[in-house]
C-alpha cells in the first residue's frame, strides 16, 4: 500500500510531465507559427517577382495563400489563451503538490501533528490542488526522487534547495541563449534590410531595384516575426525570474542558523519557489 507522500509524490509527477507535454506543444506551435510566416513572405516575393508563367505563378500564390492561412489556424487552434491557460494550471499544480511533499517531509504545518493526522492533511490538500484541474492527460512519467518519508535539513538542501538552484540556473543559461541567438538573428536580417534598402536607391528604377523591393518586405515581415516569437517566449524575463530565485535559494541557505528550526527553514524556501512560480505564472497570463 502507498503512503501519503508516495500518492502525492506520484501525483506530482504525473502533472509535471503533462505541463511538459503540454509546453512542448505549445513551443513546437509557436515555432511553427514563425517559420510560416516566413515561409509565406518569401513565396510572396518569388510569386511577384520570380514566377512568370501563368501555371506556376497560381501554384505560388496558393502556396501563399495557404502558408498565411495555416499560420492564424495555428495560433487559434494550438497557441490561444485555453491552451496556454490549461498549461500554466497544470504545471502550477504539479509544483504546489511538490511543496506539499517536501513540507510534509518536513513537517511543517499542518504536518506537524501525528503521522496520520499529517498524512490526512496531505491527502486533503492534494484534493484541494486538483479540484479544478479536471482530468488531465497522462503521459509517460519519469521518477522525480520525492520524498516518500520524512526528511533531515542535510536530505532537504541537497535533494531540494541544491537541486533547483542548479536546474534555475541551467535553465536560466538556456533561456537567455536562446533569447541572444534569436536577437542576433533579427540584427543581422535587419541590417540585410538596410543593405537591400541603400541597394535599391542606388539601382534606382532598374530591374534589379524591382527584384529588391518586393524582398525588402520579406526582410520587414521576418523581423517583425522574430521579434514577436522572442516576446512570445519571455526569454529574457524567464531567465531573469530564474537567476534571482537561484539567488534567492543560496543567501537562505547561507543565512540558514544551525538552531533555526527545519520547518521554518523549509517554509522560507517552499515561499521563495511559489513566489517564483506566481511571477511567471502572472506574466503568461496577463500576456
Amino acid at each position: 500500500m502507498k503512503t501519503a507522500l508516495e500518492t502525492v509524490g506520484n501525483a506530482a509527477a504525473t502533472l509535471s510531465a503533462s505541463s511538459a507535454a503540454m509546453k512542448r506543444k505549445l513551443e513546437r506551435a509557436r515555432w511553427a507559427a514563425l517559420g510560416l510566416a516566413i515561409v509565406a513572405a518569401i513565396l510572396g516575393a518569388l510569386t511577384t517577382i520570380v514566377v512568370e508563367t501563368a501555371p506556376w505563378r497560381w501554384a505560388f500564390a496558393f502556396a501563399t495563400a495557404l502558408a498565411l492561412g495555416l499560420g492564424p489556424w495555428l495560433t487559434a487552434h494550438f497557441l490561444g489563451q485555453n491552451q496556454a491557460t490549461r498549461w500554466i494550471a497544470v504545471r502550477a499544480a504539479a509544483e504546489a503538490l511538490k511543496r506539499e511533499v517536501y513540507r510534509r517531509a518536513a513537517k511543517c504545518k499542518p504536518y506537524d501533528g501525528t503521522a496520520q493526522e499529517a498524512d490526512i492533511a496531505l491527502i486533503k490538500e492534494k484534493q484541494a490542488i486538483e479540484a479544478d484541474l479536471g482530468d488531465v492527460e497522462e503521459v509517460a512519467v519519469e521518477s522525480m526522487d520525492l520524498p516518500k518519508s520524512e526528511i533531515d535539513l542535510n536530505t532537504y538542501v541537497i535533494n531540494r534547495v541544491d537541486s533547483q538552484v542548479s536546474w534555475l540556473r541551467r535553465r536560466a543559461g538556456d533561456h537567455a541563449r536562446q533569447a541572444a541567438a534569436l536577437r542576433g538573428a533579427e540584427i543581422v536580417v535587419a541590417f540585410i534590410g538596410v543593405v537591400m534598402s541603400a541597394a535599391g536607391a542606388a539601382f534606382g528604377e532598374t530591374d534589379s531595384a524591382k527584384y529588391l523591393a518586393p524582398f525588402i518586405g520579406v526582410v520587414t515581415t521576418v523581423s517583425t516575426a522574430l521579434i514577436a516569437h522572442i516576446e512570445a517566449g519571455r526569454y529574457d524575463f524567464i531567465a531573469a525570474m530564474y537567476r534571482a530565485t537561484a539567488k534567492r535559494l543560496e543567501n537562505e541557505q547561507a543565512s540558514h542558523a544551525p538552531t533555526t528550526p527545519l520547518p521554518d527553514f523549509v517554509d522560507k524556501c517552499e515561499a521563495i519557489l511559489s513566489a517564483e512560480n506566481s511571477a511567471w505564472m502572472a506574466k503568461f497570463l496577463k500576456e
